[in-house]
């Protein structure tokens, strides 16, 4: 029988760590600390995304309400310009 240390499946390092393997604690902690903090970061993400979201239509409620007082502005001459062709119509159809 070949001695142990050609053995391909043990580690040729002659750790006592490596040999001894990991306790379930150390297995716990390997794979929940990583996902923990994954989760942490995406929750984090997705609270700076919605508050750049809100701030973006907060901005463009603003812009919107402005281009609406001109536009009722803008309605409102070319409503004062119909009325003064109309009575320059009536005076010239009198004459």
């Amino acid at each position: 029988m070949a001695p142990s240390n050609l053995d391909p499946l043990r580690p040729r390092f002659g750790s006592a760590i490596l040999e001894k393997g990991m306790t379930d604690t150390q297995l716990y902690l390997a794979i929940g600390v990583p996902v923990l903090a994954n989760a942490a970061m995406l929750t984090l993400m997705a609270t700076l995304i919605g508050a750049c979201i809100t701030s973006l239509e907060t901005s463009f409620n603003a812009r919107f309400a402005g281009l609406e007082a001109r536009f009722e502005i803008l309605t409102g001459k070319v409503a004062e310009l119909t009325d003064r062709v109309i009575r320059l119509e009536e005076r010239t159809a009198r004459q």
